[in-house]
């Protein structure tokens, strides 16, 4: 019996030993794995991301989702959780980038909901927190794109007071700091989009000398040199949004500098370049609205070219087609203002090409804008060809477009539509269709608000169809302080 039980216990202890050792190999099996998951979520990512390749961080989050969907979810570490939260943050980015944000906003939950968690177990840690507000963030800004300024807000804000407690918690830590940065010029792009321009701008000056302090302390940062261009970028628009043209005009040509002064030194990271596009687009626009059309072509003209440069790097890049339509839409019509039809027609057939390839991909209101602006400028078009027909009916469909905008700011979309309106009726005028002129230039003007903040070229539809309906006394104050800022209306 003795012999028997102790033959049992070298047997019992022989198996406990195996069973340690399939424990610790499993165990260092789990730790090389999540190690190869964080360098390809970590320096792996950081090669790819400067130069653009979807594809390839696409295969990199999903093969280290699939990883982590393989494990029993309850008894992720920390460690694995935070990684499955930065992998689902990644596959929300490249949806963003491919025009799918109802796929893009489940990644962020999802993530979000990792990154709580992670939170509640240590609410002091600010890389954590860190990780949190990222989803945070990126829940807001689809909603702010979508229009849903209240919700957009509500991320906003939680964004802001995550920030908060990082600086609280570590103080000297730069990075922390640029959490605030980007805080406060989201809750900036709020007030933006609630037409509280007055505030916004004072917002945006707030953060451009702290930031620029942070992009000079580490230059080797693109995101710090990249968010210096983006406070600019807000800054001029809300200097538009007021008319102070020359000012804006100003602040554009300084972010301008300071991203060519990057690509001059060497910086090849795809998102100066895709920064070039909307800035270059920014001052054509603003000299076009103070009837430089030479100078604001030729701006233009370099936004088209960067697209052009950019678009081959990835060509499923829908933001970048985006912004490519954008830019020779806008070089279309300013070609039309200043009465130079055949090269207005070859950008608008590249930038309607363009726009359809964006709006296959996502239909929603996103990119909507780009099918008015495609219809509106061919209208203009067929109208300078004197095919009033044609002219016609495109301008019927953009006027049809126009009404499914839905842009972050609801009362902007109003004006969108004035302006098709405006075209419709002066169609129907020179088809000699007097009444249904008047009803199209009265259809533009009944919806405008009243005792409402106005752009200046919101001001100039409203003074226009003033005009165009015989209520000349009314548009002439109106015109007078648009001459005031500089602004020459387009017919």
């Amino acid at each position: 019996v003795a012999a028997a039980s102790l033959a049992g216990m070298t047997v019992a202890s022989g198996l406990a030993v195996f069973a340690f050792d399939k424990r610790d190999e499993a165990r260092d099996q789990r730790r090389e794995a999540e190690g190869l998951v964080g360098f390809m979520l970590g320096d792996l990512r950081d090669e790819l991301e400067p130069i653009g390749k979807l594809k390839a961080l696409d295969a990199v989050g999903t093969r280290a989702l699939q990883y982590f969907e393989q494990q029993d979810k309850t008894e992720l570490s920390d460690a694995a959780l935070a990684q499955r939260s930065r992998a689902l943050n990644l596959l929300g980015q490249i949806s963003k980038a491919r025009a799918n944000p109802d796929a893009a906003l489940a990644r962020y939950r999802e993530a979000r909901r990792s990154t709580a968690e992670l939170v509640e177990r240590s609410p002091n840690d600010p890389q954590r927190l860190f990780d949190h507000a990222q989803n945070v963030f990126w829940i807001g800004e689809i909603a702010r794109k979508r229009g849903q300024a209240a919700q957009a807000e509500v991320e906003y804000r939680e964004y802001k007071r995550l920030a908060d407690r990082m600086v609280a918690v570590d103080p000297g830590n730069p990075k922390w700091q640029m959490e605030v940065l980007y805080a406060n010029e989201n809750i900036g792009i709020t007030l933006y989009n609630q037409r509280r321009f007055v505030e916004a701008e004072q917002i945006f000056k707030s953060s451009i000398s702290p930031m620029q302090s942070l992009a000079a302390r580490d230059s080797a940062n693109a995101d710090y040199q990249t968010e210096y261009s983006t406070l600019l970028a807000w800054l001029a628009d809300t200097l538009r949004s007021q008319g102070r043209f020359d000012l804006a005009i100003t602040t554009r040509q300084q972010e301008l500098a300071f991203l060519r002064r990057l690509i001059a030194d060497g910086r090849t990271d795809v998102v100066f370049r895709d920064h070039l596009i909307p800035a270059y687009q920014a001052l054509g626009i603003l000299l076009a609205s103070k009837g430089e059309y030479i100078r604001a072509i030729e701006q233009l003209r370099l936004a088209v070219a960067e697209a052009d440069r950019l678009i081959p790097v990835e060509p499923d890049n829908a933001y970048w087609r985006g912004l490519a339509a954008q830019a020779r839409l806008d070089l279309a019509k300013t070609l039309i203002e200043a009465n130079r039809p055949t090269e207005a027609a070859i950008a608008e057939s590249a930038g309607c090409s363009d726009a359809r390839r964006v709006l296959a991909r996502d239909p929603s209101a996103t990119w909507r804008p780009l099918q008015t602006a495609c219809l509106s400028v061919r209208s203009r078009l067929a109208l300078a060809d004197k095919v009033p027909a044609d002219a016609m009916k495109l301008a019927v469909q953009a006027v049809a477009s126009a009404r499914t905008e839905r842009s972050a700011d609801p009362i902007k979309d109003r004006y969108s539509i004035a302006a098709e309106q405006r075209l419709l009726g002066d169609i129907r005028r020179r088809a000699g269709d007097f009444v249904g002129a008047k009803a199209a230039w009265s259809d533009g003007l009944a919806p405008l608000p009243v005792n409402q903040i106005e752009r200046p070229w919101e001001m100039n539809e409203r003074a226009e169809l003033l005009r165009r309906l015989g209520r000349a006394d009314e548009a002439k104050p109106i015109f007078a302080k648009l001459a005031a800022t500089g602004f020459r209306a387009s017919n």
